[in-house]
């Protein structure tokens, strides 16, 4: 589409001046600050939209951003949540084995 788009836009004519000015000729003064007043509207009133636009899709993406951060950040909780539970008994076992030797140990030297 992009190609398409930038292949239409090389094969445009360039702007004339002389068309450029026939659109002002036989407009009073009045009508020449009017219809300068509403082309100026319109292209205030685009920038304005497209803004308005590009913010919302900011805001968008960055909901969408944060949203995907939670459900990794949850996930590598879980993780380690049942890491931490599977090699509970493994730590709590070495614990006492270490506490018995200790003990073990104390008794052979009293």
């Amino acid at each position: 589409l992009t190609v398409r788009l930038r292949s239409e836009l090389e094969e445009l004519p360039e702007p004339d001046p002389t068309f450029d000015g026939l659109q002002w000729d036989g407009l009073s003064r009045e009508e020449l600050r009017d219809k300068k007043m509403f082309e100026g509207k319109q292209d205030f009133d685009w920038d304005r939209s497209l803004e308005a636009l590009i913010e919302t899709q900011a805001q968008r993406r960055l909901a969408a951003f944060r949203d995907k951060l939670q459900r990794v950040e949850r996930i590598l909780r879980r993780r380690w949540r049942r890491g931490r539970e599977r090699d509970k008994s493994l730590s709590m076992q070495a614990l006492a084995s270490f506490s018995s030797a200790i003990a073990d140990m104390e008794k052979t030297i009293r």
